[in-house]
């Protein structure tokens, strides 16, 4: 299967480019991961609201896929990154709050670690 480029539910005036080899294969369920991807990058849309946004896949050594979102944003402060994944938690961007229940990147990660796959996240 090739990565999706999924469509977005909301729009944006930002930049997003989807970068890497797209000849690469591999198996996985396509809906699942579309809304990972989706979550990512809507995420990457929402809470850094002046920066781009860069989708990169390349193939690792041991022919795993790695697909990396980055963008623009603030960073996430060291003592936050730990429990980003976890049911149910929220992080504040500038002191606003976002709507939402806290689940997505939690999903996500039960999602790629189903498929397994690891999840991460570096801060610069």
């Amino acid at each position: 299967m090739h990565p999706p480029k999924p469509a977005f539910p909301q729009k944006t005036t930002r930049k997003i480019t989807f970068e890497g080899d797209s000849s690469i294969m591999f198996e996985a369920d396509n809906q699942q991961l579309g809304q990972v991807m989706m979550n990512f990058i809507s995420n990457a849309i929402k809470y850094p609201p002046d920066s781009d946004v860069a989708v990169r896949v390349h193939l690792l050594n041991d022919d795993k896929v790695k697909i990396t979102i980055k963008d623009g944003g603030p960073e996430i402060p060291e003592e936050k990154v730990g429990h980003l994944f976890e049911r149910y938690y929220r992080t504040y961007y500038k002191g606003q709050k976002f709507t939402g229940p806290g689940l997505g990147l939690y999903i996500s990660a039960e999602l790629i670690r189903t498929h397994g796959g690891n999840i991460g996240l570096k801060v610069n």
